[in-house]
Parts: structure tokens; C-alpha cells; sequence
């Protein structure tokens, strides 16, 4: 069969569902401090990775992924010109933020 929620508790509502202890999630939670899909903190219990989708046809269980992000770079500039972009954006940045209508002040740690 086949369970699924959009949380792990409504699993766990559900009688007869497995609660074996999945001892390498929790190295991965003390290790980062979250358990990394498609793993849960349960044996045989797992999350879709993000961007799939689950195909079950026949007791046949299946991921497929549906997108991915695709990324190209929109300019190419040299590093002096990316650098001059860079201090303008912070200027601006900075300068938008000190207009008020009381006296600021500003600290650098």
C-alpha cells in the first residue's frame, strides 16, 4: 500500500504505520540539524524530494523529477566593472534607508 500526507504526523495518525527509529537520520539531524530528504527520522518512511513528483502504477513506486532550475547569466562584465555595480548597489542601498524624518545614526561592527 501507499501513504501519504504533507506532514509526518498525519502518518503517524494513521494504525499499523511503522515507527522503527532510522538511526542514520538522527546522525544527520545532530550532524546538520534537520534530516535530509528524501530520509525522515522513521525507517521506510520518506520525503519527496523537492521538485518530483511520485508515480505508483501497479505496486510499482517511481520519482521523477519536473523541473529544474536553469540559470545563465544575464551580463557579462569584468570583475572591475562587477565591482563598480557592486559598490553603486550599496550605496544606493544605504542611502535609501538613512532618509527619515529624525536624526539616525548608523554602526559598523
Amino acid at each position: 500500500g501507499l501513504w501519504f500526507a504533507s506532514e509526518l504526523k498525519a502518518l503517524l495518525a494513521v494504525e499499523g504505520c511503522p515507527r522503527d527509529i532510522n538511526h542514520d537520520a538522527i546522525h544527520d539531524y545532530l550532524t546538520y540539524q534537520y534530516v535530509p530528504a528524501p530520509q525522515t527520522i522513521y525507517r521506510n518512511i520518506f520525503k519527496l524530494p523537492p521538485a518530483h513528483l511520485l508515480l505508483w502504477e501497479n505496486g510499482d513506486c517511481q520519482t521523477q523529477r519536473y523541473w529544474q532550475l536553469q540559470y545563465e547569466p544575464k551580463k557579462t562584465i569584468t570583475s572591475d566593472e562587477a565591482i563598480e555595480q557592486t559598490e553603486a548597489f550599496i550605496d544606493d542601498a544605504v542611502k535609501g534607508r538613512l532618509e527619515a524624518d529624525v536624526p539616525l545614526g548608523c554602526f559598523l561592527s
